[in-house]
């Protein structure tokens, strides 16, 4: 997968990465889907990980691809935007960024996973984390890849995306839920 990855990440962008980042998916040993909605869970880390390979870029343009799912996408840093596609989970941590005020530059991502989708082991937590981690490693920054997943928006972004494969499979919208805390909202 590295190697794949590297390869194809140079053939579309015309350059070797500048950087690596893993992350693992997980299982939630308790609390299944409550984290979002302000529970609690005991997560696990599984021997199943996503990789992103990345160059920083000096403009504010986004290029990302997924091996995995033969994708690819672009959008403007400063300016995401969301499309209802895989793309919303890159663009994730940017929201999450501005919305602690942080502009970052551009840059081209090369996605690979062996974190099976749809499977309940957070596949789209450990493309967050690892798109979050490139991000800041590419930036320079010297923020907490914790805190940026603990914002508000990469929350509510994530909530909402995570809710549009849902109701693409279920064929639903809008679905209600209520929180630990007996709150009623809707996605």
């Amino acid at each position: 997968m590295p190697g794949q990855l590297r390869d194809d990440f140079a053939r579309r962008f015309g350059r070797s990465p500048e950087l690596g980042v893993r992350a693992p998916g997980r299982v939630n040993l308790i609390g299944e889907h409550t984290d979002y909605n302000d529970g609690l869970v005991l997560p696990c880390a599984i021997d199943r990980d996503t990789l992103v390979l990345a160059a920083r870029r000096e403009d504010q343009q986004v290029h990302a691809f997924s091996i995995d799912m033969d994708r690819a996408g672009s959008f403007d840093a400063s300016a995401p935007e969301r499309r209802g596609d895989w793309l919303d989970y890159v663009m994730a941590p940017f929201f999450a960024l501005a919305e602690r005020g942080v502009r970052v530059a551009g840059i081209e991502l090369g996605i690979a996973s062996r974190v099976p989708l749809e499977s309940g082991l957070s596949s789209s937590a450990a493309l967050g984390v690892a798109v979050t981690c490139a991000i800041l490693r590419a930036e320079g920054l010297g923020l907490d890849a914790r805190e940026i997943a603990g914002s508000r928006r990469y929350h509510d972004l994530a909530r909402r995306v995570s809710q549009f494969w849902w109701d693409h499979m279920l064929g639903q919208w809008p679905l209600t839920y209520t929180n630990p805390q007996g709150r009623v909202g809707s996605f």
